[in-house]
């Protein structure tokens, strides 16, 4: 399953093991859904050891049904387990989970199982993007989604900007707007400012202060010209969207 390792070397075979542990998954097996639904509520469980030791059950259970072919079981448990093991995808898990939750998607959605990796959302498909490159099983994972899928649209959740860094503070950023290649963030003390991200490096271009109190939402014009903005202090702003001189239109 990992790349740099030979599952196939003989130091890392153990036959009586391997014959007790089908032993014990076929008695599983046996038990059928209401084993599942059991795994299903430990791996949605808050306490992170007792999720993680249901992630390990569940991946050890799908090569146990993966040996047995095509079979009903094996589909229900697709049915009830995959949404919540798809969450330990995410790249914010360790990586020993990511790479135990892949092993469970490959397993449960062979088969008939299979379209179910159309309902994969494109967050879970980057998380496989970006296993691809310690197993094999994400990499064929995401061929047959984008087999299936080959039409949309690619969205990295990974952030190539970090705009506030080495910025005066303004305290909490409470609205923000994008419109070609401007930026427009509102903080929490009723600045606003304007970047232009279309560079390598996002630079200001604008910083007003005409709000009192927190900027809470922005709307553009359907011309794109004049950019209105809203705040805590009841009032509502307009200016043009590039450099954003403000004036009150209105108070409640």
């Amino acid at each position: 399953m990992i790349r740099s390792i030979d599952w196939q070397d003989a130091c890392l075979q153990d036959t009586e093991i391997s014959s007790w542990s089908n032993k014990f998954a076929r008695a599983i097996i046996g038990i059928g859904v209401p084993f599942i639904s059991a795994l299903a509520k430990g791996l949605q469980s808050k306490v992170k050891g007792t999720s993680h030791d249901c992630l390990v059950c569940a991946a050890w259970l799908a090569s146990e049904l993966a040996s047995l072919g095509e079979n009903d079981i094996r589909y229900y448990a697709c049915e009830i387990l995959l949404l919540d093991i798809v969450h330990h995808l995410h790249p914010g898990c360790e990586l020993d989970e990511r790479v135990l939750a892949c092993m469970c998607v490959y397993n449960y959605t062979s088969g008939k199982g299979k379209q179910k990796l159309m309902s994969l959302s494109e967050g879970s498909r980057e998380s496989l993007r970006r296993l691809s490159s310690f197993t094999w099983m994400a990499e064929e994972l995401l061929q047959v989604t984008d087999y299936y899928l080959p039409r949309k649209p690619r969205v990295s959740c990974v952030h190539t900007q970090i705009l506030e860094i080495g910025q005066p503070g303004n305290g909490a950023a409470t609205a923000i707007t994008f419109f070609r290649g401007q930026l427009f963030v509102g903080y929490f003390n009723g600045t606003i400012r304007a970047w232009d991200i279309r560079g390598q490096r996002a630079v200001i271009i604008r910083e007003v202060k005409e709000h009192k109190k927190a900027v809470t939402c922005f709307a553009l014009s359907e011309t794109g010209q004049n950019l209105l903005s809203g705040s805590a202090d009841k009032s509502i702003r307009v200016g043009t969207a590039i450099n954003h001189k403000g004036k009150v239109i209105t108070n409640y």
